[in-house]
């Protein structure tokens, strides 16, 4: 009897060491399954970041390529605005010399005819680069309304012969460039005679 009680004792023994083995190994599988799910959280959060900072980068990419693509557009404006201003003054300058050239040949009466033909041929040459270049002249006609952006007045003149505010005549041509005025021309523009002025203010 007592052999039986030993070997019972001995079994239940047995059972215990091993249900606490269990018990040991499965809390090592529970402690290192925690851990993995830690890492796994872990891990989760730094994917979470490292796509946050990329959208922060793409977006600072393109706000970058946007502000580079803009500078470039300002550069290339102000560089044109500078060579256009550069040509402007050019253009203005040689049409000081072009007038001068053009009053000499109004006056041509004493100048050897040899001369007169070199001088003419550099008349037609300087016209012919300028307008290649896009200068344009401002010849208004006879009758034509005064138009204060593209002519100048030289002095009035009373007159029943033409509508009030018209040209009388052209004094000097003014010149153009690209649509901007390099110089305006100077008219003669009619206005109403004084007497009829007051007659029609009775």
């Amino acid at each position: 009897m007592d052999s039986k009680k030993k070997k019972d004792s001995a079994v239940r023994e047995d059972q215990g060491n091993e249900s606490s083995q269990e018990h040991v190994e499965q809390d090592k599988k529970d402690a290192a399954q925690k851990g993995n799910e830690q890492e796994i959280e872990k891990l989760i959060a730094q994917t979470e970041e490292q796509r946050k900072s990329i959208e922060e980068l793409e977006a600072n990419n393109s706000r970058l390529r946007a502000e580079f693509h803009n500078f470039k557009k300002a550069v290339a404006r102000e560089t044109q605005e500078l060579v256009h201003r550069a040509e402007e003054n050019l253009l203005f300058k040689l049409l000081g010399l072009y007038e001068d050239l053009e009053r000499a040949l109004d006056h041509t009466e004493k100048i050897d005819e040899n001369f007169l033909s070199g001088v003419r041929m550099i008349y037609r040459r300087m016209l012919s680069i300028m307008q290649e270049e896009g200068v344009e002249e401002i010849n208004p006609e006879t009758g034509k309304l005064f138009d204060p952006f593209l002519h100048e007045v030289s002095e009035t003149v009373e007159t029943d012969s033409f509508e009030e505010m018209t040209v009388v005549e052209v004094e000097e041509k003014g010149y153009s460039f690209r649509s901007k005025v390099l110089k305006p021309a100077r008219v003669i523009v009619a206005v109403k005679p004084k007497e009829k002025k007051e007659s029609e203010g009775e």
